[in-house]
């Protein structure tokens, strides 16, 4: 039987776990984060769940780094809550490498998430790889808008919905954007939305119609215009054969850099 460690204090959270593990593996629970990587770094262990902070408010990003170093091949579940304190922390993680799957509360659903761990699935993805190449260009707190659109790209969201999200206006997107240098909160969501759908196709192999029911894409049509406007004219088959991620992931990161173009997807 599998085993997972869970650090989880939020009745939510520990209901979704219950859904996902019962009858197939065993859960241990973790109840500070100080303990986190020494229950975790053991051979039967299959899989971690865990929240940002434990109980008392510790933080667990020590005890996850710690853990992907003495276990890197260990899938990592986080769940959080998008707001700045947390959008903040998922960024400095990012940017110190860890590779996790990211599930946010209300939007994605953690039990879906635990049983692809246990069945073998990636922990890392499109998400992770984005932050970890990103974040350290961008500092707080607009490092917060591209937490928000790393993680949440699997879906059309827009600028309304991310400031909704992180508890601020569009206006406080705008000038965290503005301050920082950045192009507009618009273009950062589709840089991310772009990234994601390449990943798809580049990275996993999917077909354009699995990409197009993934990530919520109104047709193949609009998913090829994304992709052509993105690689300068690639189509999604060339994408899946020929590769694309890579580049268009450093495109993405000279956009965000001091003396970056401010034109780009969205």
């Amino acid at each position: 039987m599998h085993v997972v460690v869970a650090l989880v204090s939020s009745l939510e959270d520990r209901n979704a776990l219950h859904e996902a593990t019962v009858g197939r593996a065993e859960l241990r629970p973790c109840a500070r984060a100080r303990e986190l990587a020494e229950l975790a770094d053991r051979n039967e262990v299959s899989a971690v769940v865990a929240e940002l902070h434990d109980a008392t408010g510790a933080s667990a990003a020590h005890a996850l780094l710690a853990l992907q170093r003495e276990r890197p091949t260990l899938p990592i579940v986080i769940t959080l809550s998008l707001t700045p304190a947390e959008a903040g922390a998922v960024g400095r993680l990012g940017a110190a490498g860890l590779q996790a799957r990211w599930e946010i509360r209300g939007y994605d659903r953690l039990a879906t998430a635990v049983r692809a761990a246990l069945d073998g699935g990636t922990a890392q993805g499109a998400a992770a790889a984005i932050l970890s190449a990103s974040a350290p260009v961008v500092r707080p707190p607009a490092r917060a808008l591209l937490v928000a659109g790393a993680l949440c790209a699997t879906r059309p969201i827009t600028v309304r919905e991310a400031a909704g999200g992180l508890k601020v206006s569009v206006r406080t997107l705008d000038s965290w954007c503005h301050e920082a240098r950045l192009p507009p909160p618009r273009q950062i969501l589709g840089w991310c939305r772009a990234l994601h759908a390449v990943w798809h196709l580049d990275v996993l192999g999917q077909k354009s119609t699995r990409v197009v029911a993934e990530l919520g894409f109104a047709s193949t049509s609009a998913l090829s215009h994304l992709v052509a406007r993105v690689t300068g004219g690639s189509t999604p088959r060339e994408v899946r054969q020929t590769g694309g991620f890579s580049p268009l992931l450093d495109r993405f990161v000279a956009v965000l850099g001091p003396a970056g173009p401010a034109r780009g997807p969205g």
